[in-house]
């Protein structure tokens, strides 16, 4: 019974995953396939025997109580049994024609098609309950367990020529023993290599017996290893033809590199390498970036003509000193040169410039340029002014570009110290820059400054109106130093001024083309309030302020807002939205100026398309109790990397028959596997036997187009593992991918994806080295562990697309056994050659919960991981995996969410945590009758949150009434949506270990790739 019952989880277990080694079943024939083991003590036939003695199948349990013991014609030792018995199918002596049972006609069955000779008593039957004579096999007309077809075949050797089934028993009518008999369309049944179904060889016999002989078309190359793929090097086919392969038909090889048509000739990675073709001594491989005008070169000058003629990557950007002062003058006293910017051709204005200026008497400084210091000056002419009163800025430092503001203050006073009212004060500022009016305030005098379009200082100066029209300059000459602003990109950027003091400017971008948007929302603060003081003076002096904190963006996608008085200042929340548009919230920000892109709530979906093909060159195709497959994929980046949950890994499920022929086809029907998973035909033995398994080819659903790296990452399944996992009553299909040892990698690279194509074949062409390895401590209890080496197809360690080059996975039993060491895992990686030579290698372990009995409340989806991006390389290495943080479960009140600190004492801080909503919208496809419906999904972003640190808790602000979406507190009404959606938020926190010092007065989040080091993510539907 056990062998049954291990037959029948097989069965099962290689039907869900391609591995349907075999489906054999113990005990004679019988009625019907329905065969049900009905407990102890029950011995009656299974459904459609006839009685106990016409060959029906008997369940295998003798000896319990009401059990009668063997009988007679069931295939159990019989009293005296030293030869032919009467009933038992053998002729008997005198008998001149048939007798019962004998294997002539039946008056219970009919004519049986194998009557005229013994039945083979004298070896045990599986299944039967011993040696001994079964009765004459009756053929009841449906498919009896274990021989393969619709047949009564008895379990033995009979005369009727069949050969061996799968079960060790016979097939009447199949000589050959592969499981087909003629009647189902063997074609050659001497010859066990030859059956509908088998896969065709270039042998010059028709294997499949598809009545085609050969005609079989491989894929074939024969240019040098490593350019297959590579820029105009293509396969080409070969035809079988009576037994040999032909000539390799519409292959490309490799050529001599054309100069200047932008290909890849001589397929060894670079177009027009070693190409000069405008004569101006630099080729394509040393950096010419226009090989058709010897004007474009690394050694020419950089002109304002719109072009990068030095080919360093920028285009213009160069600049010239300018002046606008009187001939003579520059660098004469205060005066000195600006510069001129060249952009897109064109020499902007002149900026920086210090221009004469009125001669102030007492600075010891020449302000007319005229080469005199104080020339003409009467000091005694305002003998009652303070030289040293003091001049006063607001803020000590600007943004560039930012319009931001400075406020410029004096209060002129005697020498006694007692303010003079009514005086004729000015404010130089140098260079040059924007003032507006004078303000005066009693005996406070001012001005504000508008921030310069150019780094660097600048220092301003105060003078005072005397008598015959004389001034004297007030000793104090504060300045202001003015910074870069924030890089404009794709990602959050933080920069300007480092401590946030009255000036916010916010840029409102569209993430996706870049463009600015205009009639965004900004908000600096945690409510709308109406407070900000944006007169400068007045903040000076104290006075409340009356303006709102949030504004609307212009046509450039900018806002500033003013905060004077202390009105602004310190760290702030800061949030922009917009129609159509996710919220993005800042926790914290304590700089000037900061860059926000919007991705659209409901974006229009990319055009997509579906791959489907084969992969081929397997290695070893082969009964080995292991079953070939791979896994096609397309590349994917760093946040998928480390936040790796194995199902995101598989497309879209389709129905798939896995074995069609033997016993095993007749009981397995069509099984529901991940559109993604190639499974080669192929044959494989379990228990001894052997069962045929057939292809399923990858289909890749929904893929964005355009180009894109497609890798197949193939290997080898342990059929008992899977059986295993199955017979425990534990593991799922996600389970048994994590148990793929991968062997071989194909890729199709820079594929060019513009619609549906089921014709892609990818050679598995590179072979896996087992040179590499991952260690990992502190993972989190009850947590398994999966580790990743990965390449990076920009050649760095984690910034561009990625691919797998190596995956193993350990449990959590495992994982906890091998505290307080490191766990220990295998992995292999891909040699820099070929369409490989120039990848970069890093690797990732993923802590994450498989076991539903060991998964803490709410973290069924939580996930933990460290990168590393130093340890593996060309010749392998070792992952050194260490601190993993913890996993948390989130909850929320309202928009305020909480989770656990994930830091620990072994783990480094937590630099950083995003709390993000996501709208997820799910799909309903049917994968065919083989299964019920299956959902698949997809994000849009409705709210991202970031906060410095881990304080446990981000709470998202609350929005001004005109905001979008703010009826429903920012988010998204999906009872009011067309679509399958619902709201799902998640959390990570990141370490930040190859970014020192990292805080929101200067951070360029596109670093966060770079300095990855550690994360804790999970996720939970509202």
């Amino acid at each position: 019974m056990a062998t049954w019952r291990n037959a029948m989880v097989l069965a099962a277990a290689l039907a869900a995953f391609g591995c349907d080694d075999d489906k054999s079943v113990s005990g004679g024939q019988g009625g019907d396939a329905d065969v049900v083991d009905r407990g102890p003590g029950d011995n009656r036939p299974a459904d459609g025997a006839v009685g106990g003695s016409d060959g029906g199948l008997q369940l295998p349990d003798r000896g319990v109580a009401g059990d009668a013991g063997p009988q007679p014609g069931d295939g159990g030792p019989q009293p005296g049994d030293g030869g032919p018995q009467p009933g038992d199918g053998g002729p008997q002596p005198g008998d001149g024609g048939p007798q019962p049972g004998d294997g002539g006609p039946d008056p219970d069955v009919g004519p049986n098609p194998d009557d005229g000779g013994p039945a083979d008593d004298g070896g045990p039957i599986p299944g039967d309950g011993g040696p001994g004579d079964d009765a004459a096999p009756v053929d009841d007309g449906g498919p009896s367990p274990g021989d393969g077809g619709p047949d009564g075949d008895d379990g033995g050797p009979g005369p009727d020529g069949g050969g061996p089934r799968p079960d060790g028993a016979v097939q009447p009518g199949d000589r050959d023993g592969d499981g087909v008999t003629v009647a189902q369309g063997d074609c050659d049944d001497n010859d066990p290599l030859v059956f509908p179904g088998q896969a065709e060889t270039c042998d010059g016999v028709d294997n499949d017996c598809d009545g085609t002989t050969d005609g079989l078309v491989v894929q074939c190359y024969d240019g040098p290893d490593g350019t297959l793929g590579l820029g105009a090097c293509l396969p080409g086919a070969s035809t079988c033809v009576d037994g040999a392969f032909g000539p390799c038909e519409g292959q490309a090889l490799p050529a001599d590199e054309l100069c200047g048509d932008g290909v890849d000739d001589d397929c060894d990675g670079v177009a027009d390498d070693g190409c000069d073709g405008d004569g101006d001594g630099f080729t394509i491989d040393e950096n010419d970036c226009d090989d058709g005008d010897p004007a474009i070169n690394p050694d020419a000058a950089e002109v304002c003509d719109g072009v990068d003629n030095d080919c360093d990557g920028v285009t213009d950007g160069i600049e010239r000193p300018c002046y606008d002062g009187p001939d003579g003058t520059a660098g004469v006293g205060v005066c000195a040169a600006g510069a001129e910017v060249c952009e897109a051709g064109l020499f902007g204005d002149c900026e920086g410039q210090a221009l004469p200026g009125d001669e102030a008497c007492g600075n010891e400084t020449d302000d007319d340029c005229d080469g005199q210091v104080d020339e003409q000056c009467d000091l005694a002419a305002c003998p009652d002014v303070d030289l040293d009163a003091p001049v006063e800025v607001s803020v000590d430092c600007l943004t560039a570009t930012a319009r931001g503001s400075v406020t410029v203050s004096a209060i002129v006073r005697d020498r006694d110290g007692n303010p003079i009212p009514d005086v004729d004060v000015q404010f130089t500022a140098s260079p040059a820059v924007t003032l507006q009016p004078l303000v005066q305030r009693g005996t406070l005098y001012g001005r504000v400054a508008r921030a310069p379009t150019r780094p660097g200082t600048v220092r301003f100066s105060v003078s005072v109106g005397c008598a015959d029209g004389q001034r004297l300059a007030l000793r104090t000459t504060p300045t202001v130093e003015v910074v870069p602003p924030a890089p404009v990109s794709d990602t959050v950027q933080i920069g300007g001024c480092q401590g946030l003091d009255t000036n916010l400017r916010v840029r409102v971008y569209d993430a996706e083309t870049g463009a600015p948007l205009e009639n965004a929302f900004v908000m600096a603060g945690d409510a709308p309030r109406s407070d900000l003081q944006v007169r400068g003076v007045d903040g000076l002096q104290g006075l409340p302020g009356d303006q709102d904190n949030w504004k609307t963006t212009r046509a450039d996608g900018t806002v500033l807002l003013l905060g004077h008085g202390g009105t602004l200042a310190g760290p702030q929340t800061v949030t922009a939205g917009a129609e159509g548009y996710e919220n993005v919230t800042l926790v914290g920000v304590d700089a000037e100026d900061v860059v926000i892109p919007l991705r659209r709530v409901a974006p229009p979906r990319p055009a997509t398309a579906n791959l489907g093909g084969r992969l081929t060159d397997f290695d070893d195709l082969r009964r080995d109790d292991q079953a070939d497959a791979g896994l096609v994929v397309g590349s994917f980046d760093l946040p998928f990397l480390s936040t790796l949950v194995i199902p995101r890994l598989l497309s879209r499920f389709d129905c798939w028959d896995p074995v069609t022929s033997g016993f095993a086809g007749g009981l397995v029907g069509p099984v529901a596997v991940p559109g993604n998973l190639y499974v080669p035909r192929q044959t494989e033995s379990v228990f001894g036997i052997g069962v045929t398994v057939e292809e399923h080819r990858f289909r890749l659903s929904n893929v964005e187009q355009g180009v894109d790296n497609v890798v197949a990452l193939a290997g080898k399944l342990p059929t008992a593992e899977i059986v295993d996992l199955l017979l425990n009553g534990g593991g799922d299909l996600s389970q048994m991918l994590e148990l793929l040892e991968p062997r071989e990698l194909g890729v199709l690279r820079d594929l060019n994806i513009a619609g549906d194509r089921n014709d892609l074949q990818i050679p598995l062409s590179a072979g896996l080295a087992a040179n590499a390895s991952c260690a990992a401590r502190d993972v989190p209890g009850d947590a398994a562990l999966v580790c990743v080496a990965a390449g990076d197809w920009s050649g760095g360690d984690g910034t561009g697309r990625l691919f797998p080059m190596g995956l193993a996975t350990v449990g959590a039993d495992e994982v906890d056994n091998a505290r307080p060491g490191p766990a220990n895992l295998p992995l292999t990686t891909v040699a820099p050659q070929g369409v490989f030579r120039d990848v970069g290698y890093l690797g990732v372990g993923v802590a994450l919960y498989l076991d539903p009995d060991r998964t803490p409340a709410g973290q069924a989806g939580a996930v933990s991981a460290v990168l590393d991006r130093r340890s593996l390389g060309a010749a392998g290495g070792q992952l050194d995996l260490r601190g993993f943080f913890d996993t948390s479960s989130l909850t929320r009140d309202g928009l305020t969410f909480s989770w656990e600190p994930v830091a620990t004492a072994q783990s480094p801080a937590a630099d950083l945590c995003r709390v993000e909503i996501v709208r997820t919208v799910r799909t309903t496809y049917n994968p065919g009758a083989c299964a019920p419906n299956r959902v698949e999904t997809y994000e849009l972003p409705v709210w991202s949150g970031y906060v410095t640190g881990d304080p446990g808790t981000l709470a998202l602000p609350t929005l001004p009434a005109a905001w979008p979406r703010a009826a429903q507190g920012g988010l998204v009404d999906t009872g009011a949506t067309p679509e399958a959606d619902g709201l799902t938020m998640r959390f990570t926190c990141m370490g930040l270990g190859l970014t020192p010092g990292f805080d929101f007065r200067a951070a360029t989040f596109a670093d966060l790739i770079d300095g990855l080091t550690h994360i804790s993510s999970n996720s939970l539907p509202f």
